[in-house]
């Protein structure tokens, strides 16, 4: 780029300094033409010699001012292309500069990574955060087996359980908590499978639904099963289908009073014989 620059300058002040060269030389004979002529009397027959001196005079000077106006204008140019050339300059530095800066930086990180992946100290951390997901996971699943359907989420694959796995596992739950779904499961209605949509709150109470809508009640957890318990009065099964149909988007919103589940009724012990319970 410098290079290129001075050779400009060069071809650019050389081409300048012949027009000048020849301006110059038009003007001196120009004069001496017209003093030599006054001198020796050969002048154009008609003509006044003082007022031809005095044009060649004029010329000369209209020669000077545009020698002089290309000679101001060259120099205008000049300091264009020099500052042209200290920016170019400047940029050169500063992106050299800013180049080896981050070649450095580079290189750093390389050898904090490399350190990290070598360094002995994180062994008993990695060894630690692999217990604390292991006890988060066992927590969740215990819970899972008394806890309504969709209030706990368990990892997908155990065999590969990782700290982020765990915690991920354990936000889901939270959020679930302070949420209410509605999902398709199958519970035990009467000692029979049956597919039931659930309306879920929290994790605190839940209500179905058949897929029929014909039958509707509450829902309660045993040993990690869903146990679905029919409500007999027909305005709590309305009010739990108003419910469920609200909270799809298929009815607009309104107040619904739903009954709360009851416990699981206790079957009866067997009575020794000749008893009547």
């Amino acid at each position: 780029m410098k290079q290129q620059l001075n050779t400009f300058r060069h071809f650019r002040h050389f081409r300048h300094f012949r027009r000048l060269r020849r301006s110059a030389c038009i003007a001196v004979i120009s004069m001496a033409t017209c003093l030599g002529a006054a001198e020796t009397g050969d002048a154009v027959p008609g003509s006044d010699p003082a007022e031809s001196v005095l044009e060649q005079l004029r010329a000369a000077n209209v020669a000077r001012a545009a020698l002089t106006a290309e000679q101001a204008a060259w120099d205008a140019e000049r300091e264009r292309i020099l500052a042209v050339k200290s920016a170019n300059d400047a940029d050169i530095d500063s992106l050299t500069k800013e180049g080896s800066e981050v070649e450095a930086e580079h290189q750093q990180a390389a050898k904090q990574v490399a350190s990290f992946e070598k360094a002995d100290d994180l062994v008993p951390v990695h060894a630690q955060l692999d217990a604390i997901a292991t006890t988060i996971v066992e927590r969740l699943k215990a819970y899972a087996q008394t806890a309504l359907p969709g209030a706990v989420t368990l990892p997908e694959h155990p065999g590969s359980l990782t700290f982020d796995e765990a915690v991920r596992c354990l936000d889901a739950s939270e959020r679930a908590a302070t949420s209410a779904s509605i999902d398709i499961i199958s519970g035990q209605l009467g000692g029979v499978a049956t597919a039931v949509k659930v309306l879920r709150v929290s994790g605190a109470v839940a209500w179905w639904v058949a897929l029929d809508e014909h039958t509707a009640g509450t829902l309660t957890m045993a040993d990690g099963t869903p146990q679905l318990q029919e409500v007999a009065d027909q305005g709590q099964r309305r009010s739990i289908i108003r419910a469920i149909a609200i909270l799809e988007g298929r009815r607009p919103a309104q107040f619904e009073v739903l009954p709360l589940p009851t416990p699981l009724a206790l079957a009866p012990a067997s009575a020794p014989a000749g008893v009547t319970p």
